[in-house]
């Protein structure tokens, strides 16, 4: 009896470390344009856990920070200068 409570304790352990682990993955990888361009124009449920994903990320992650300014606003004006 001990010996299941114990094999049982550690399953639960590890998968608590297990959704933690995948929820550290996730939040680290980039979203693509298309998903930036749903997320702006506000076609993720806000209530969902992709919607949760998203912004986590967005909230961190610089480089996805600009692709979504330029989604939003477009390019920079100086990008649009022709140098003579």
């Amino acid at each position: 009896m001990r010996d299941l409570l114990f094999a049982t304790m550690i399953l639960v352990v590890l998968s608590v470390l297990w959704i933690i682990a995948r929820a550290i993955i996730l939040r680290g990888k980039c979203l693509d344009d298309e998903e930036i361009r749903a997320f702006v124009r506000g076609k993720i449920d806000g209530s969902s856990s992709e919607y949760q994903r998203m912004a986590s990320h967005l909230g961190t992650c610089e480089k996805c920070q600009e692709q979504m300014r330029m989604i939003q606003f477009g390019k920079p004006l100086d990008e649009h200068l022709v140098e003579e």
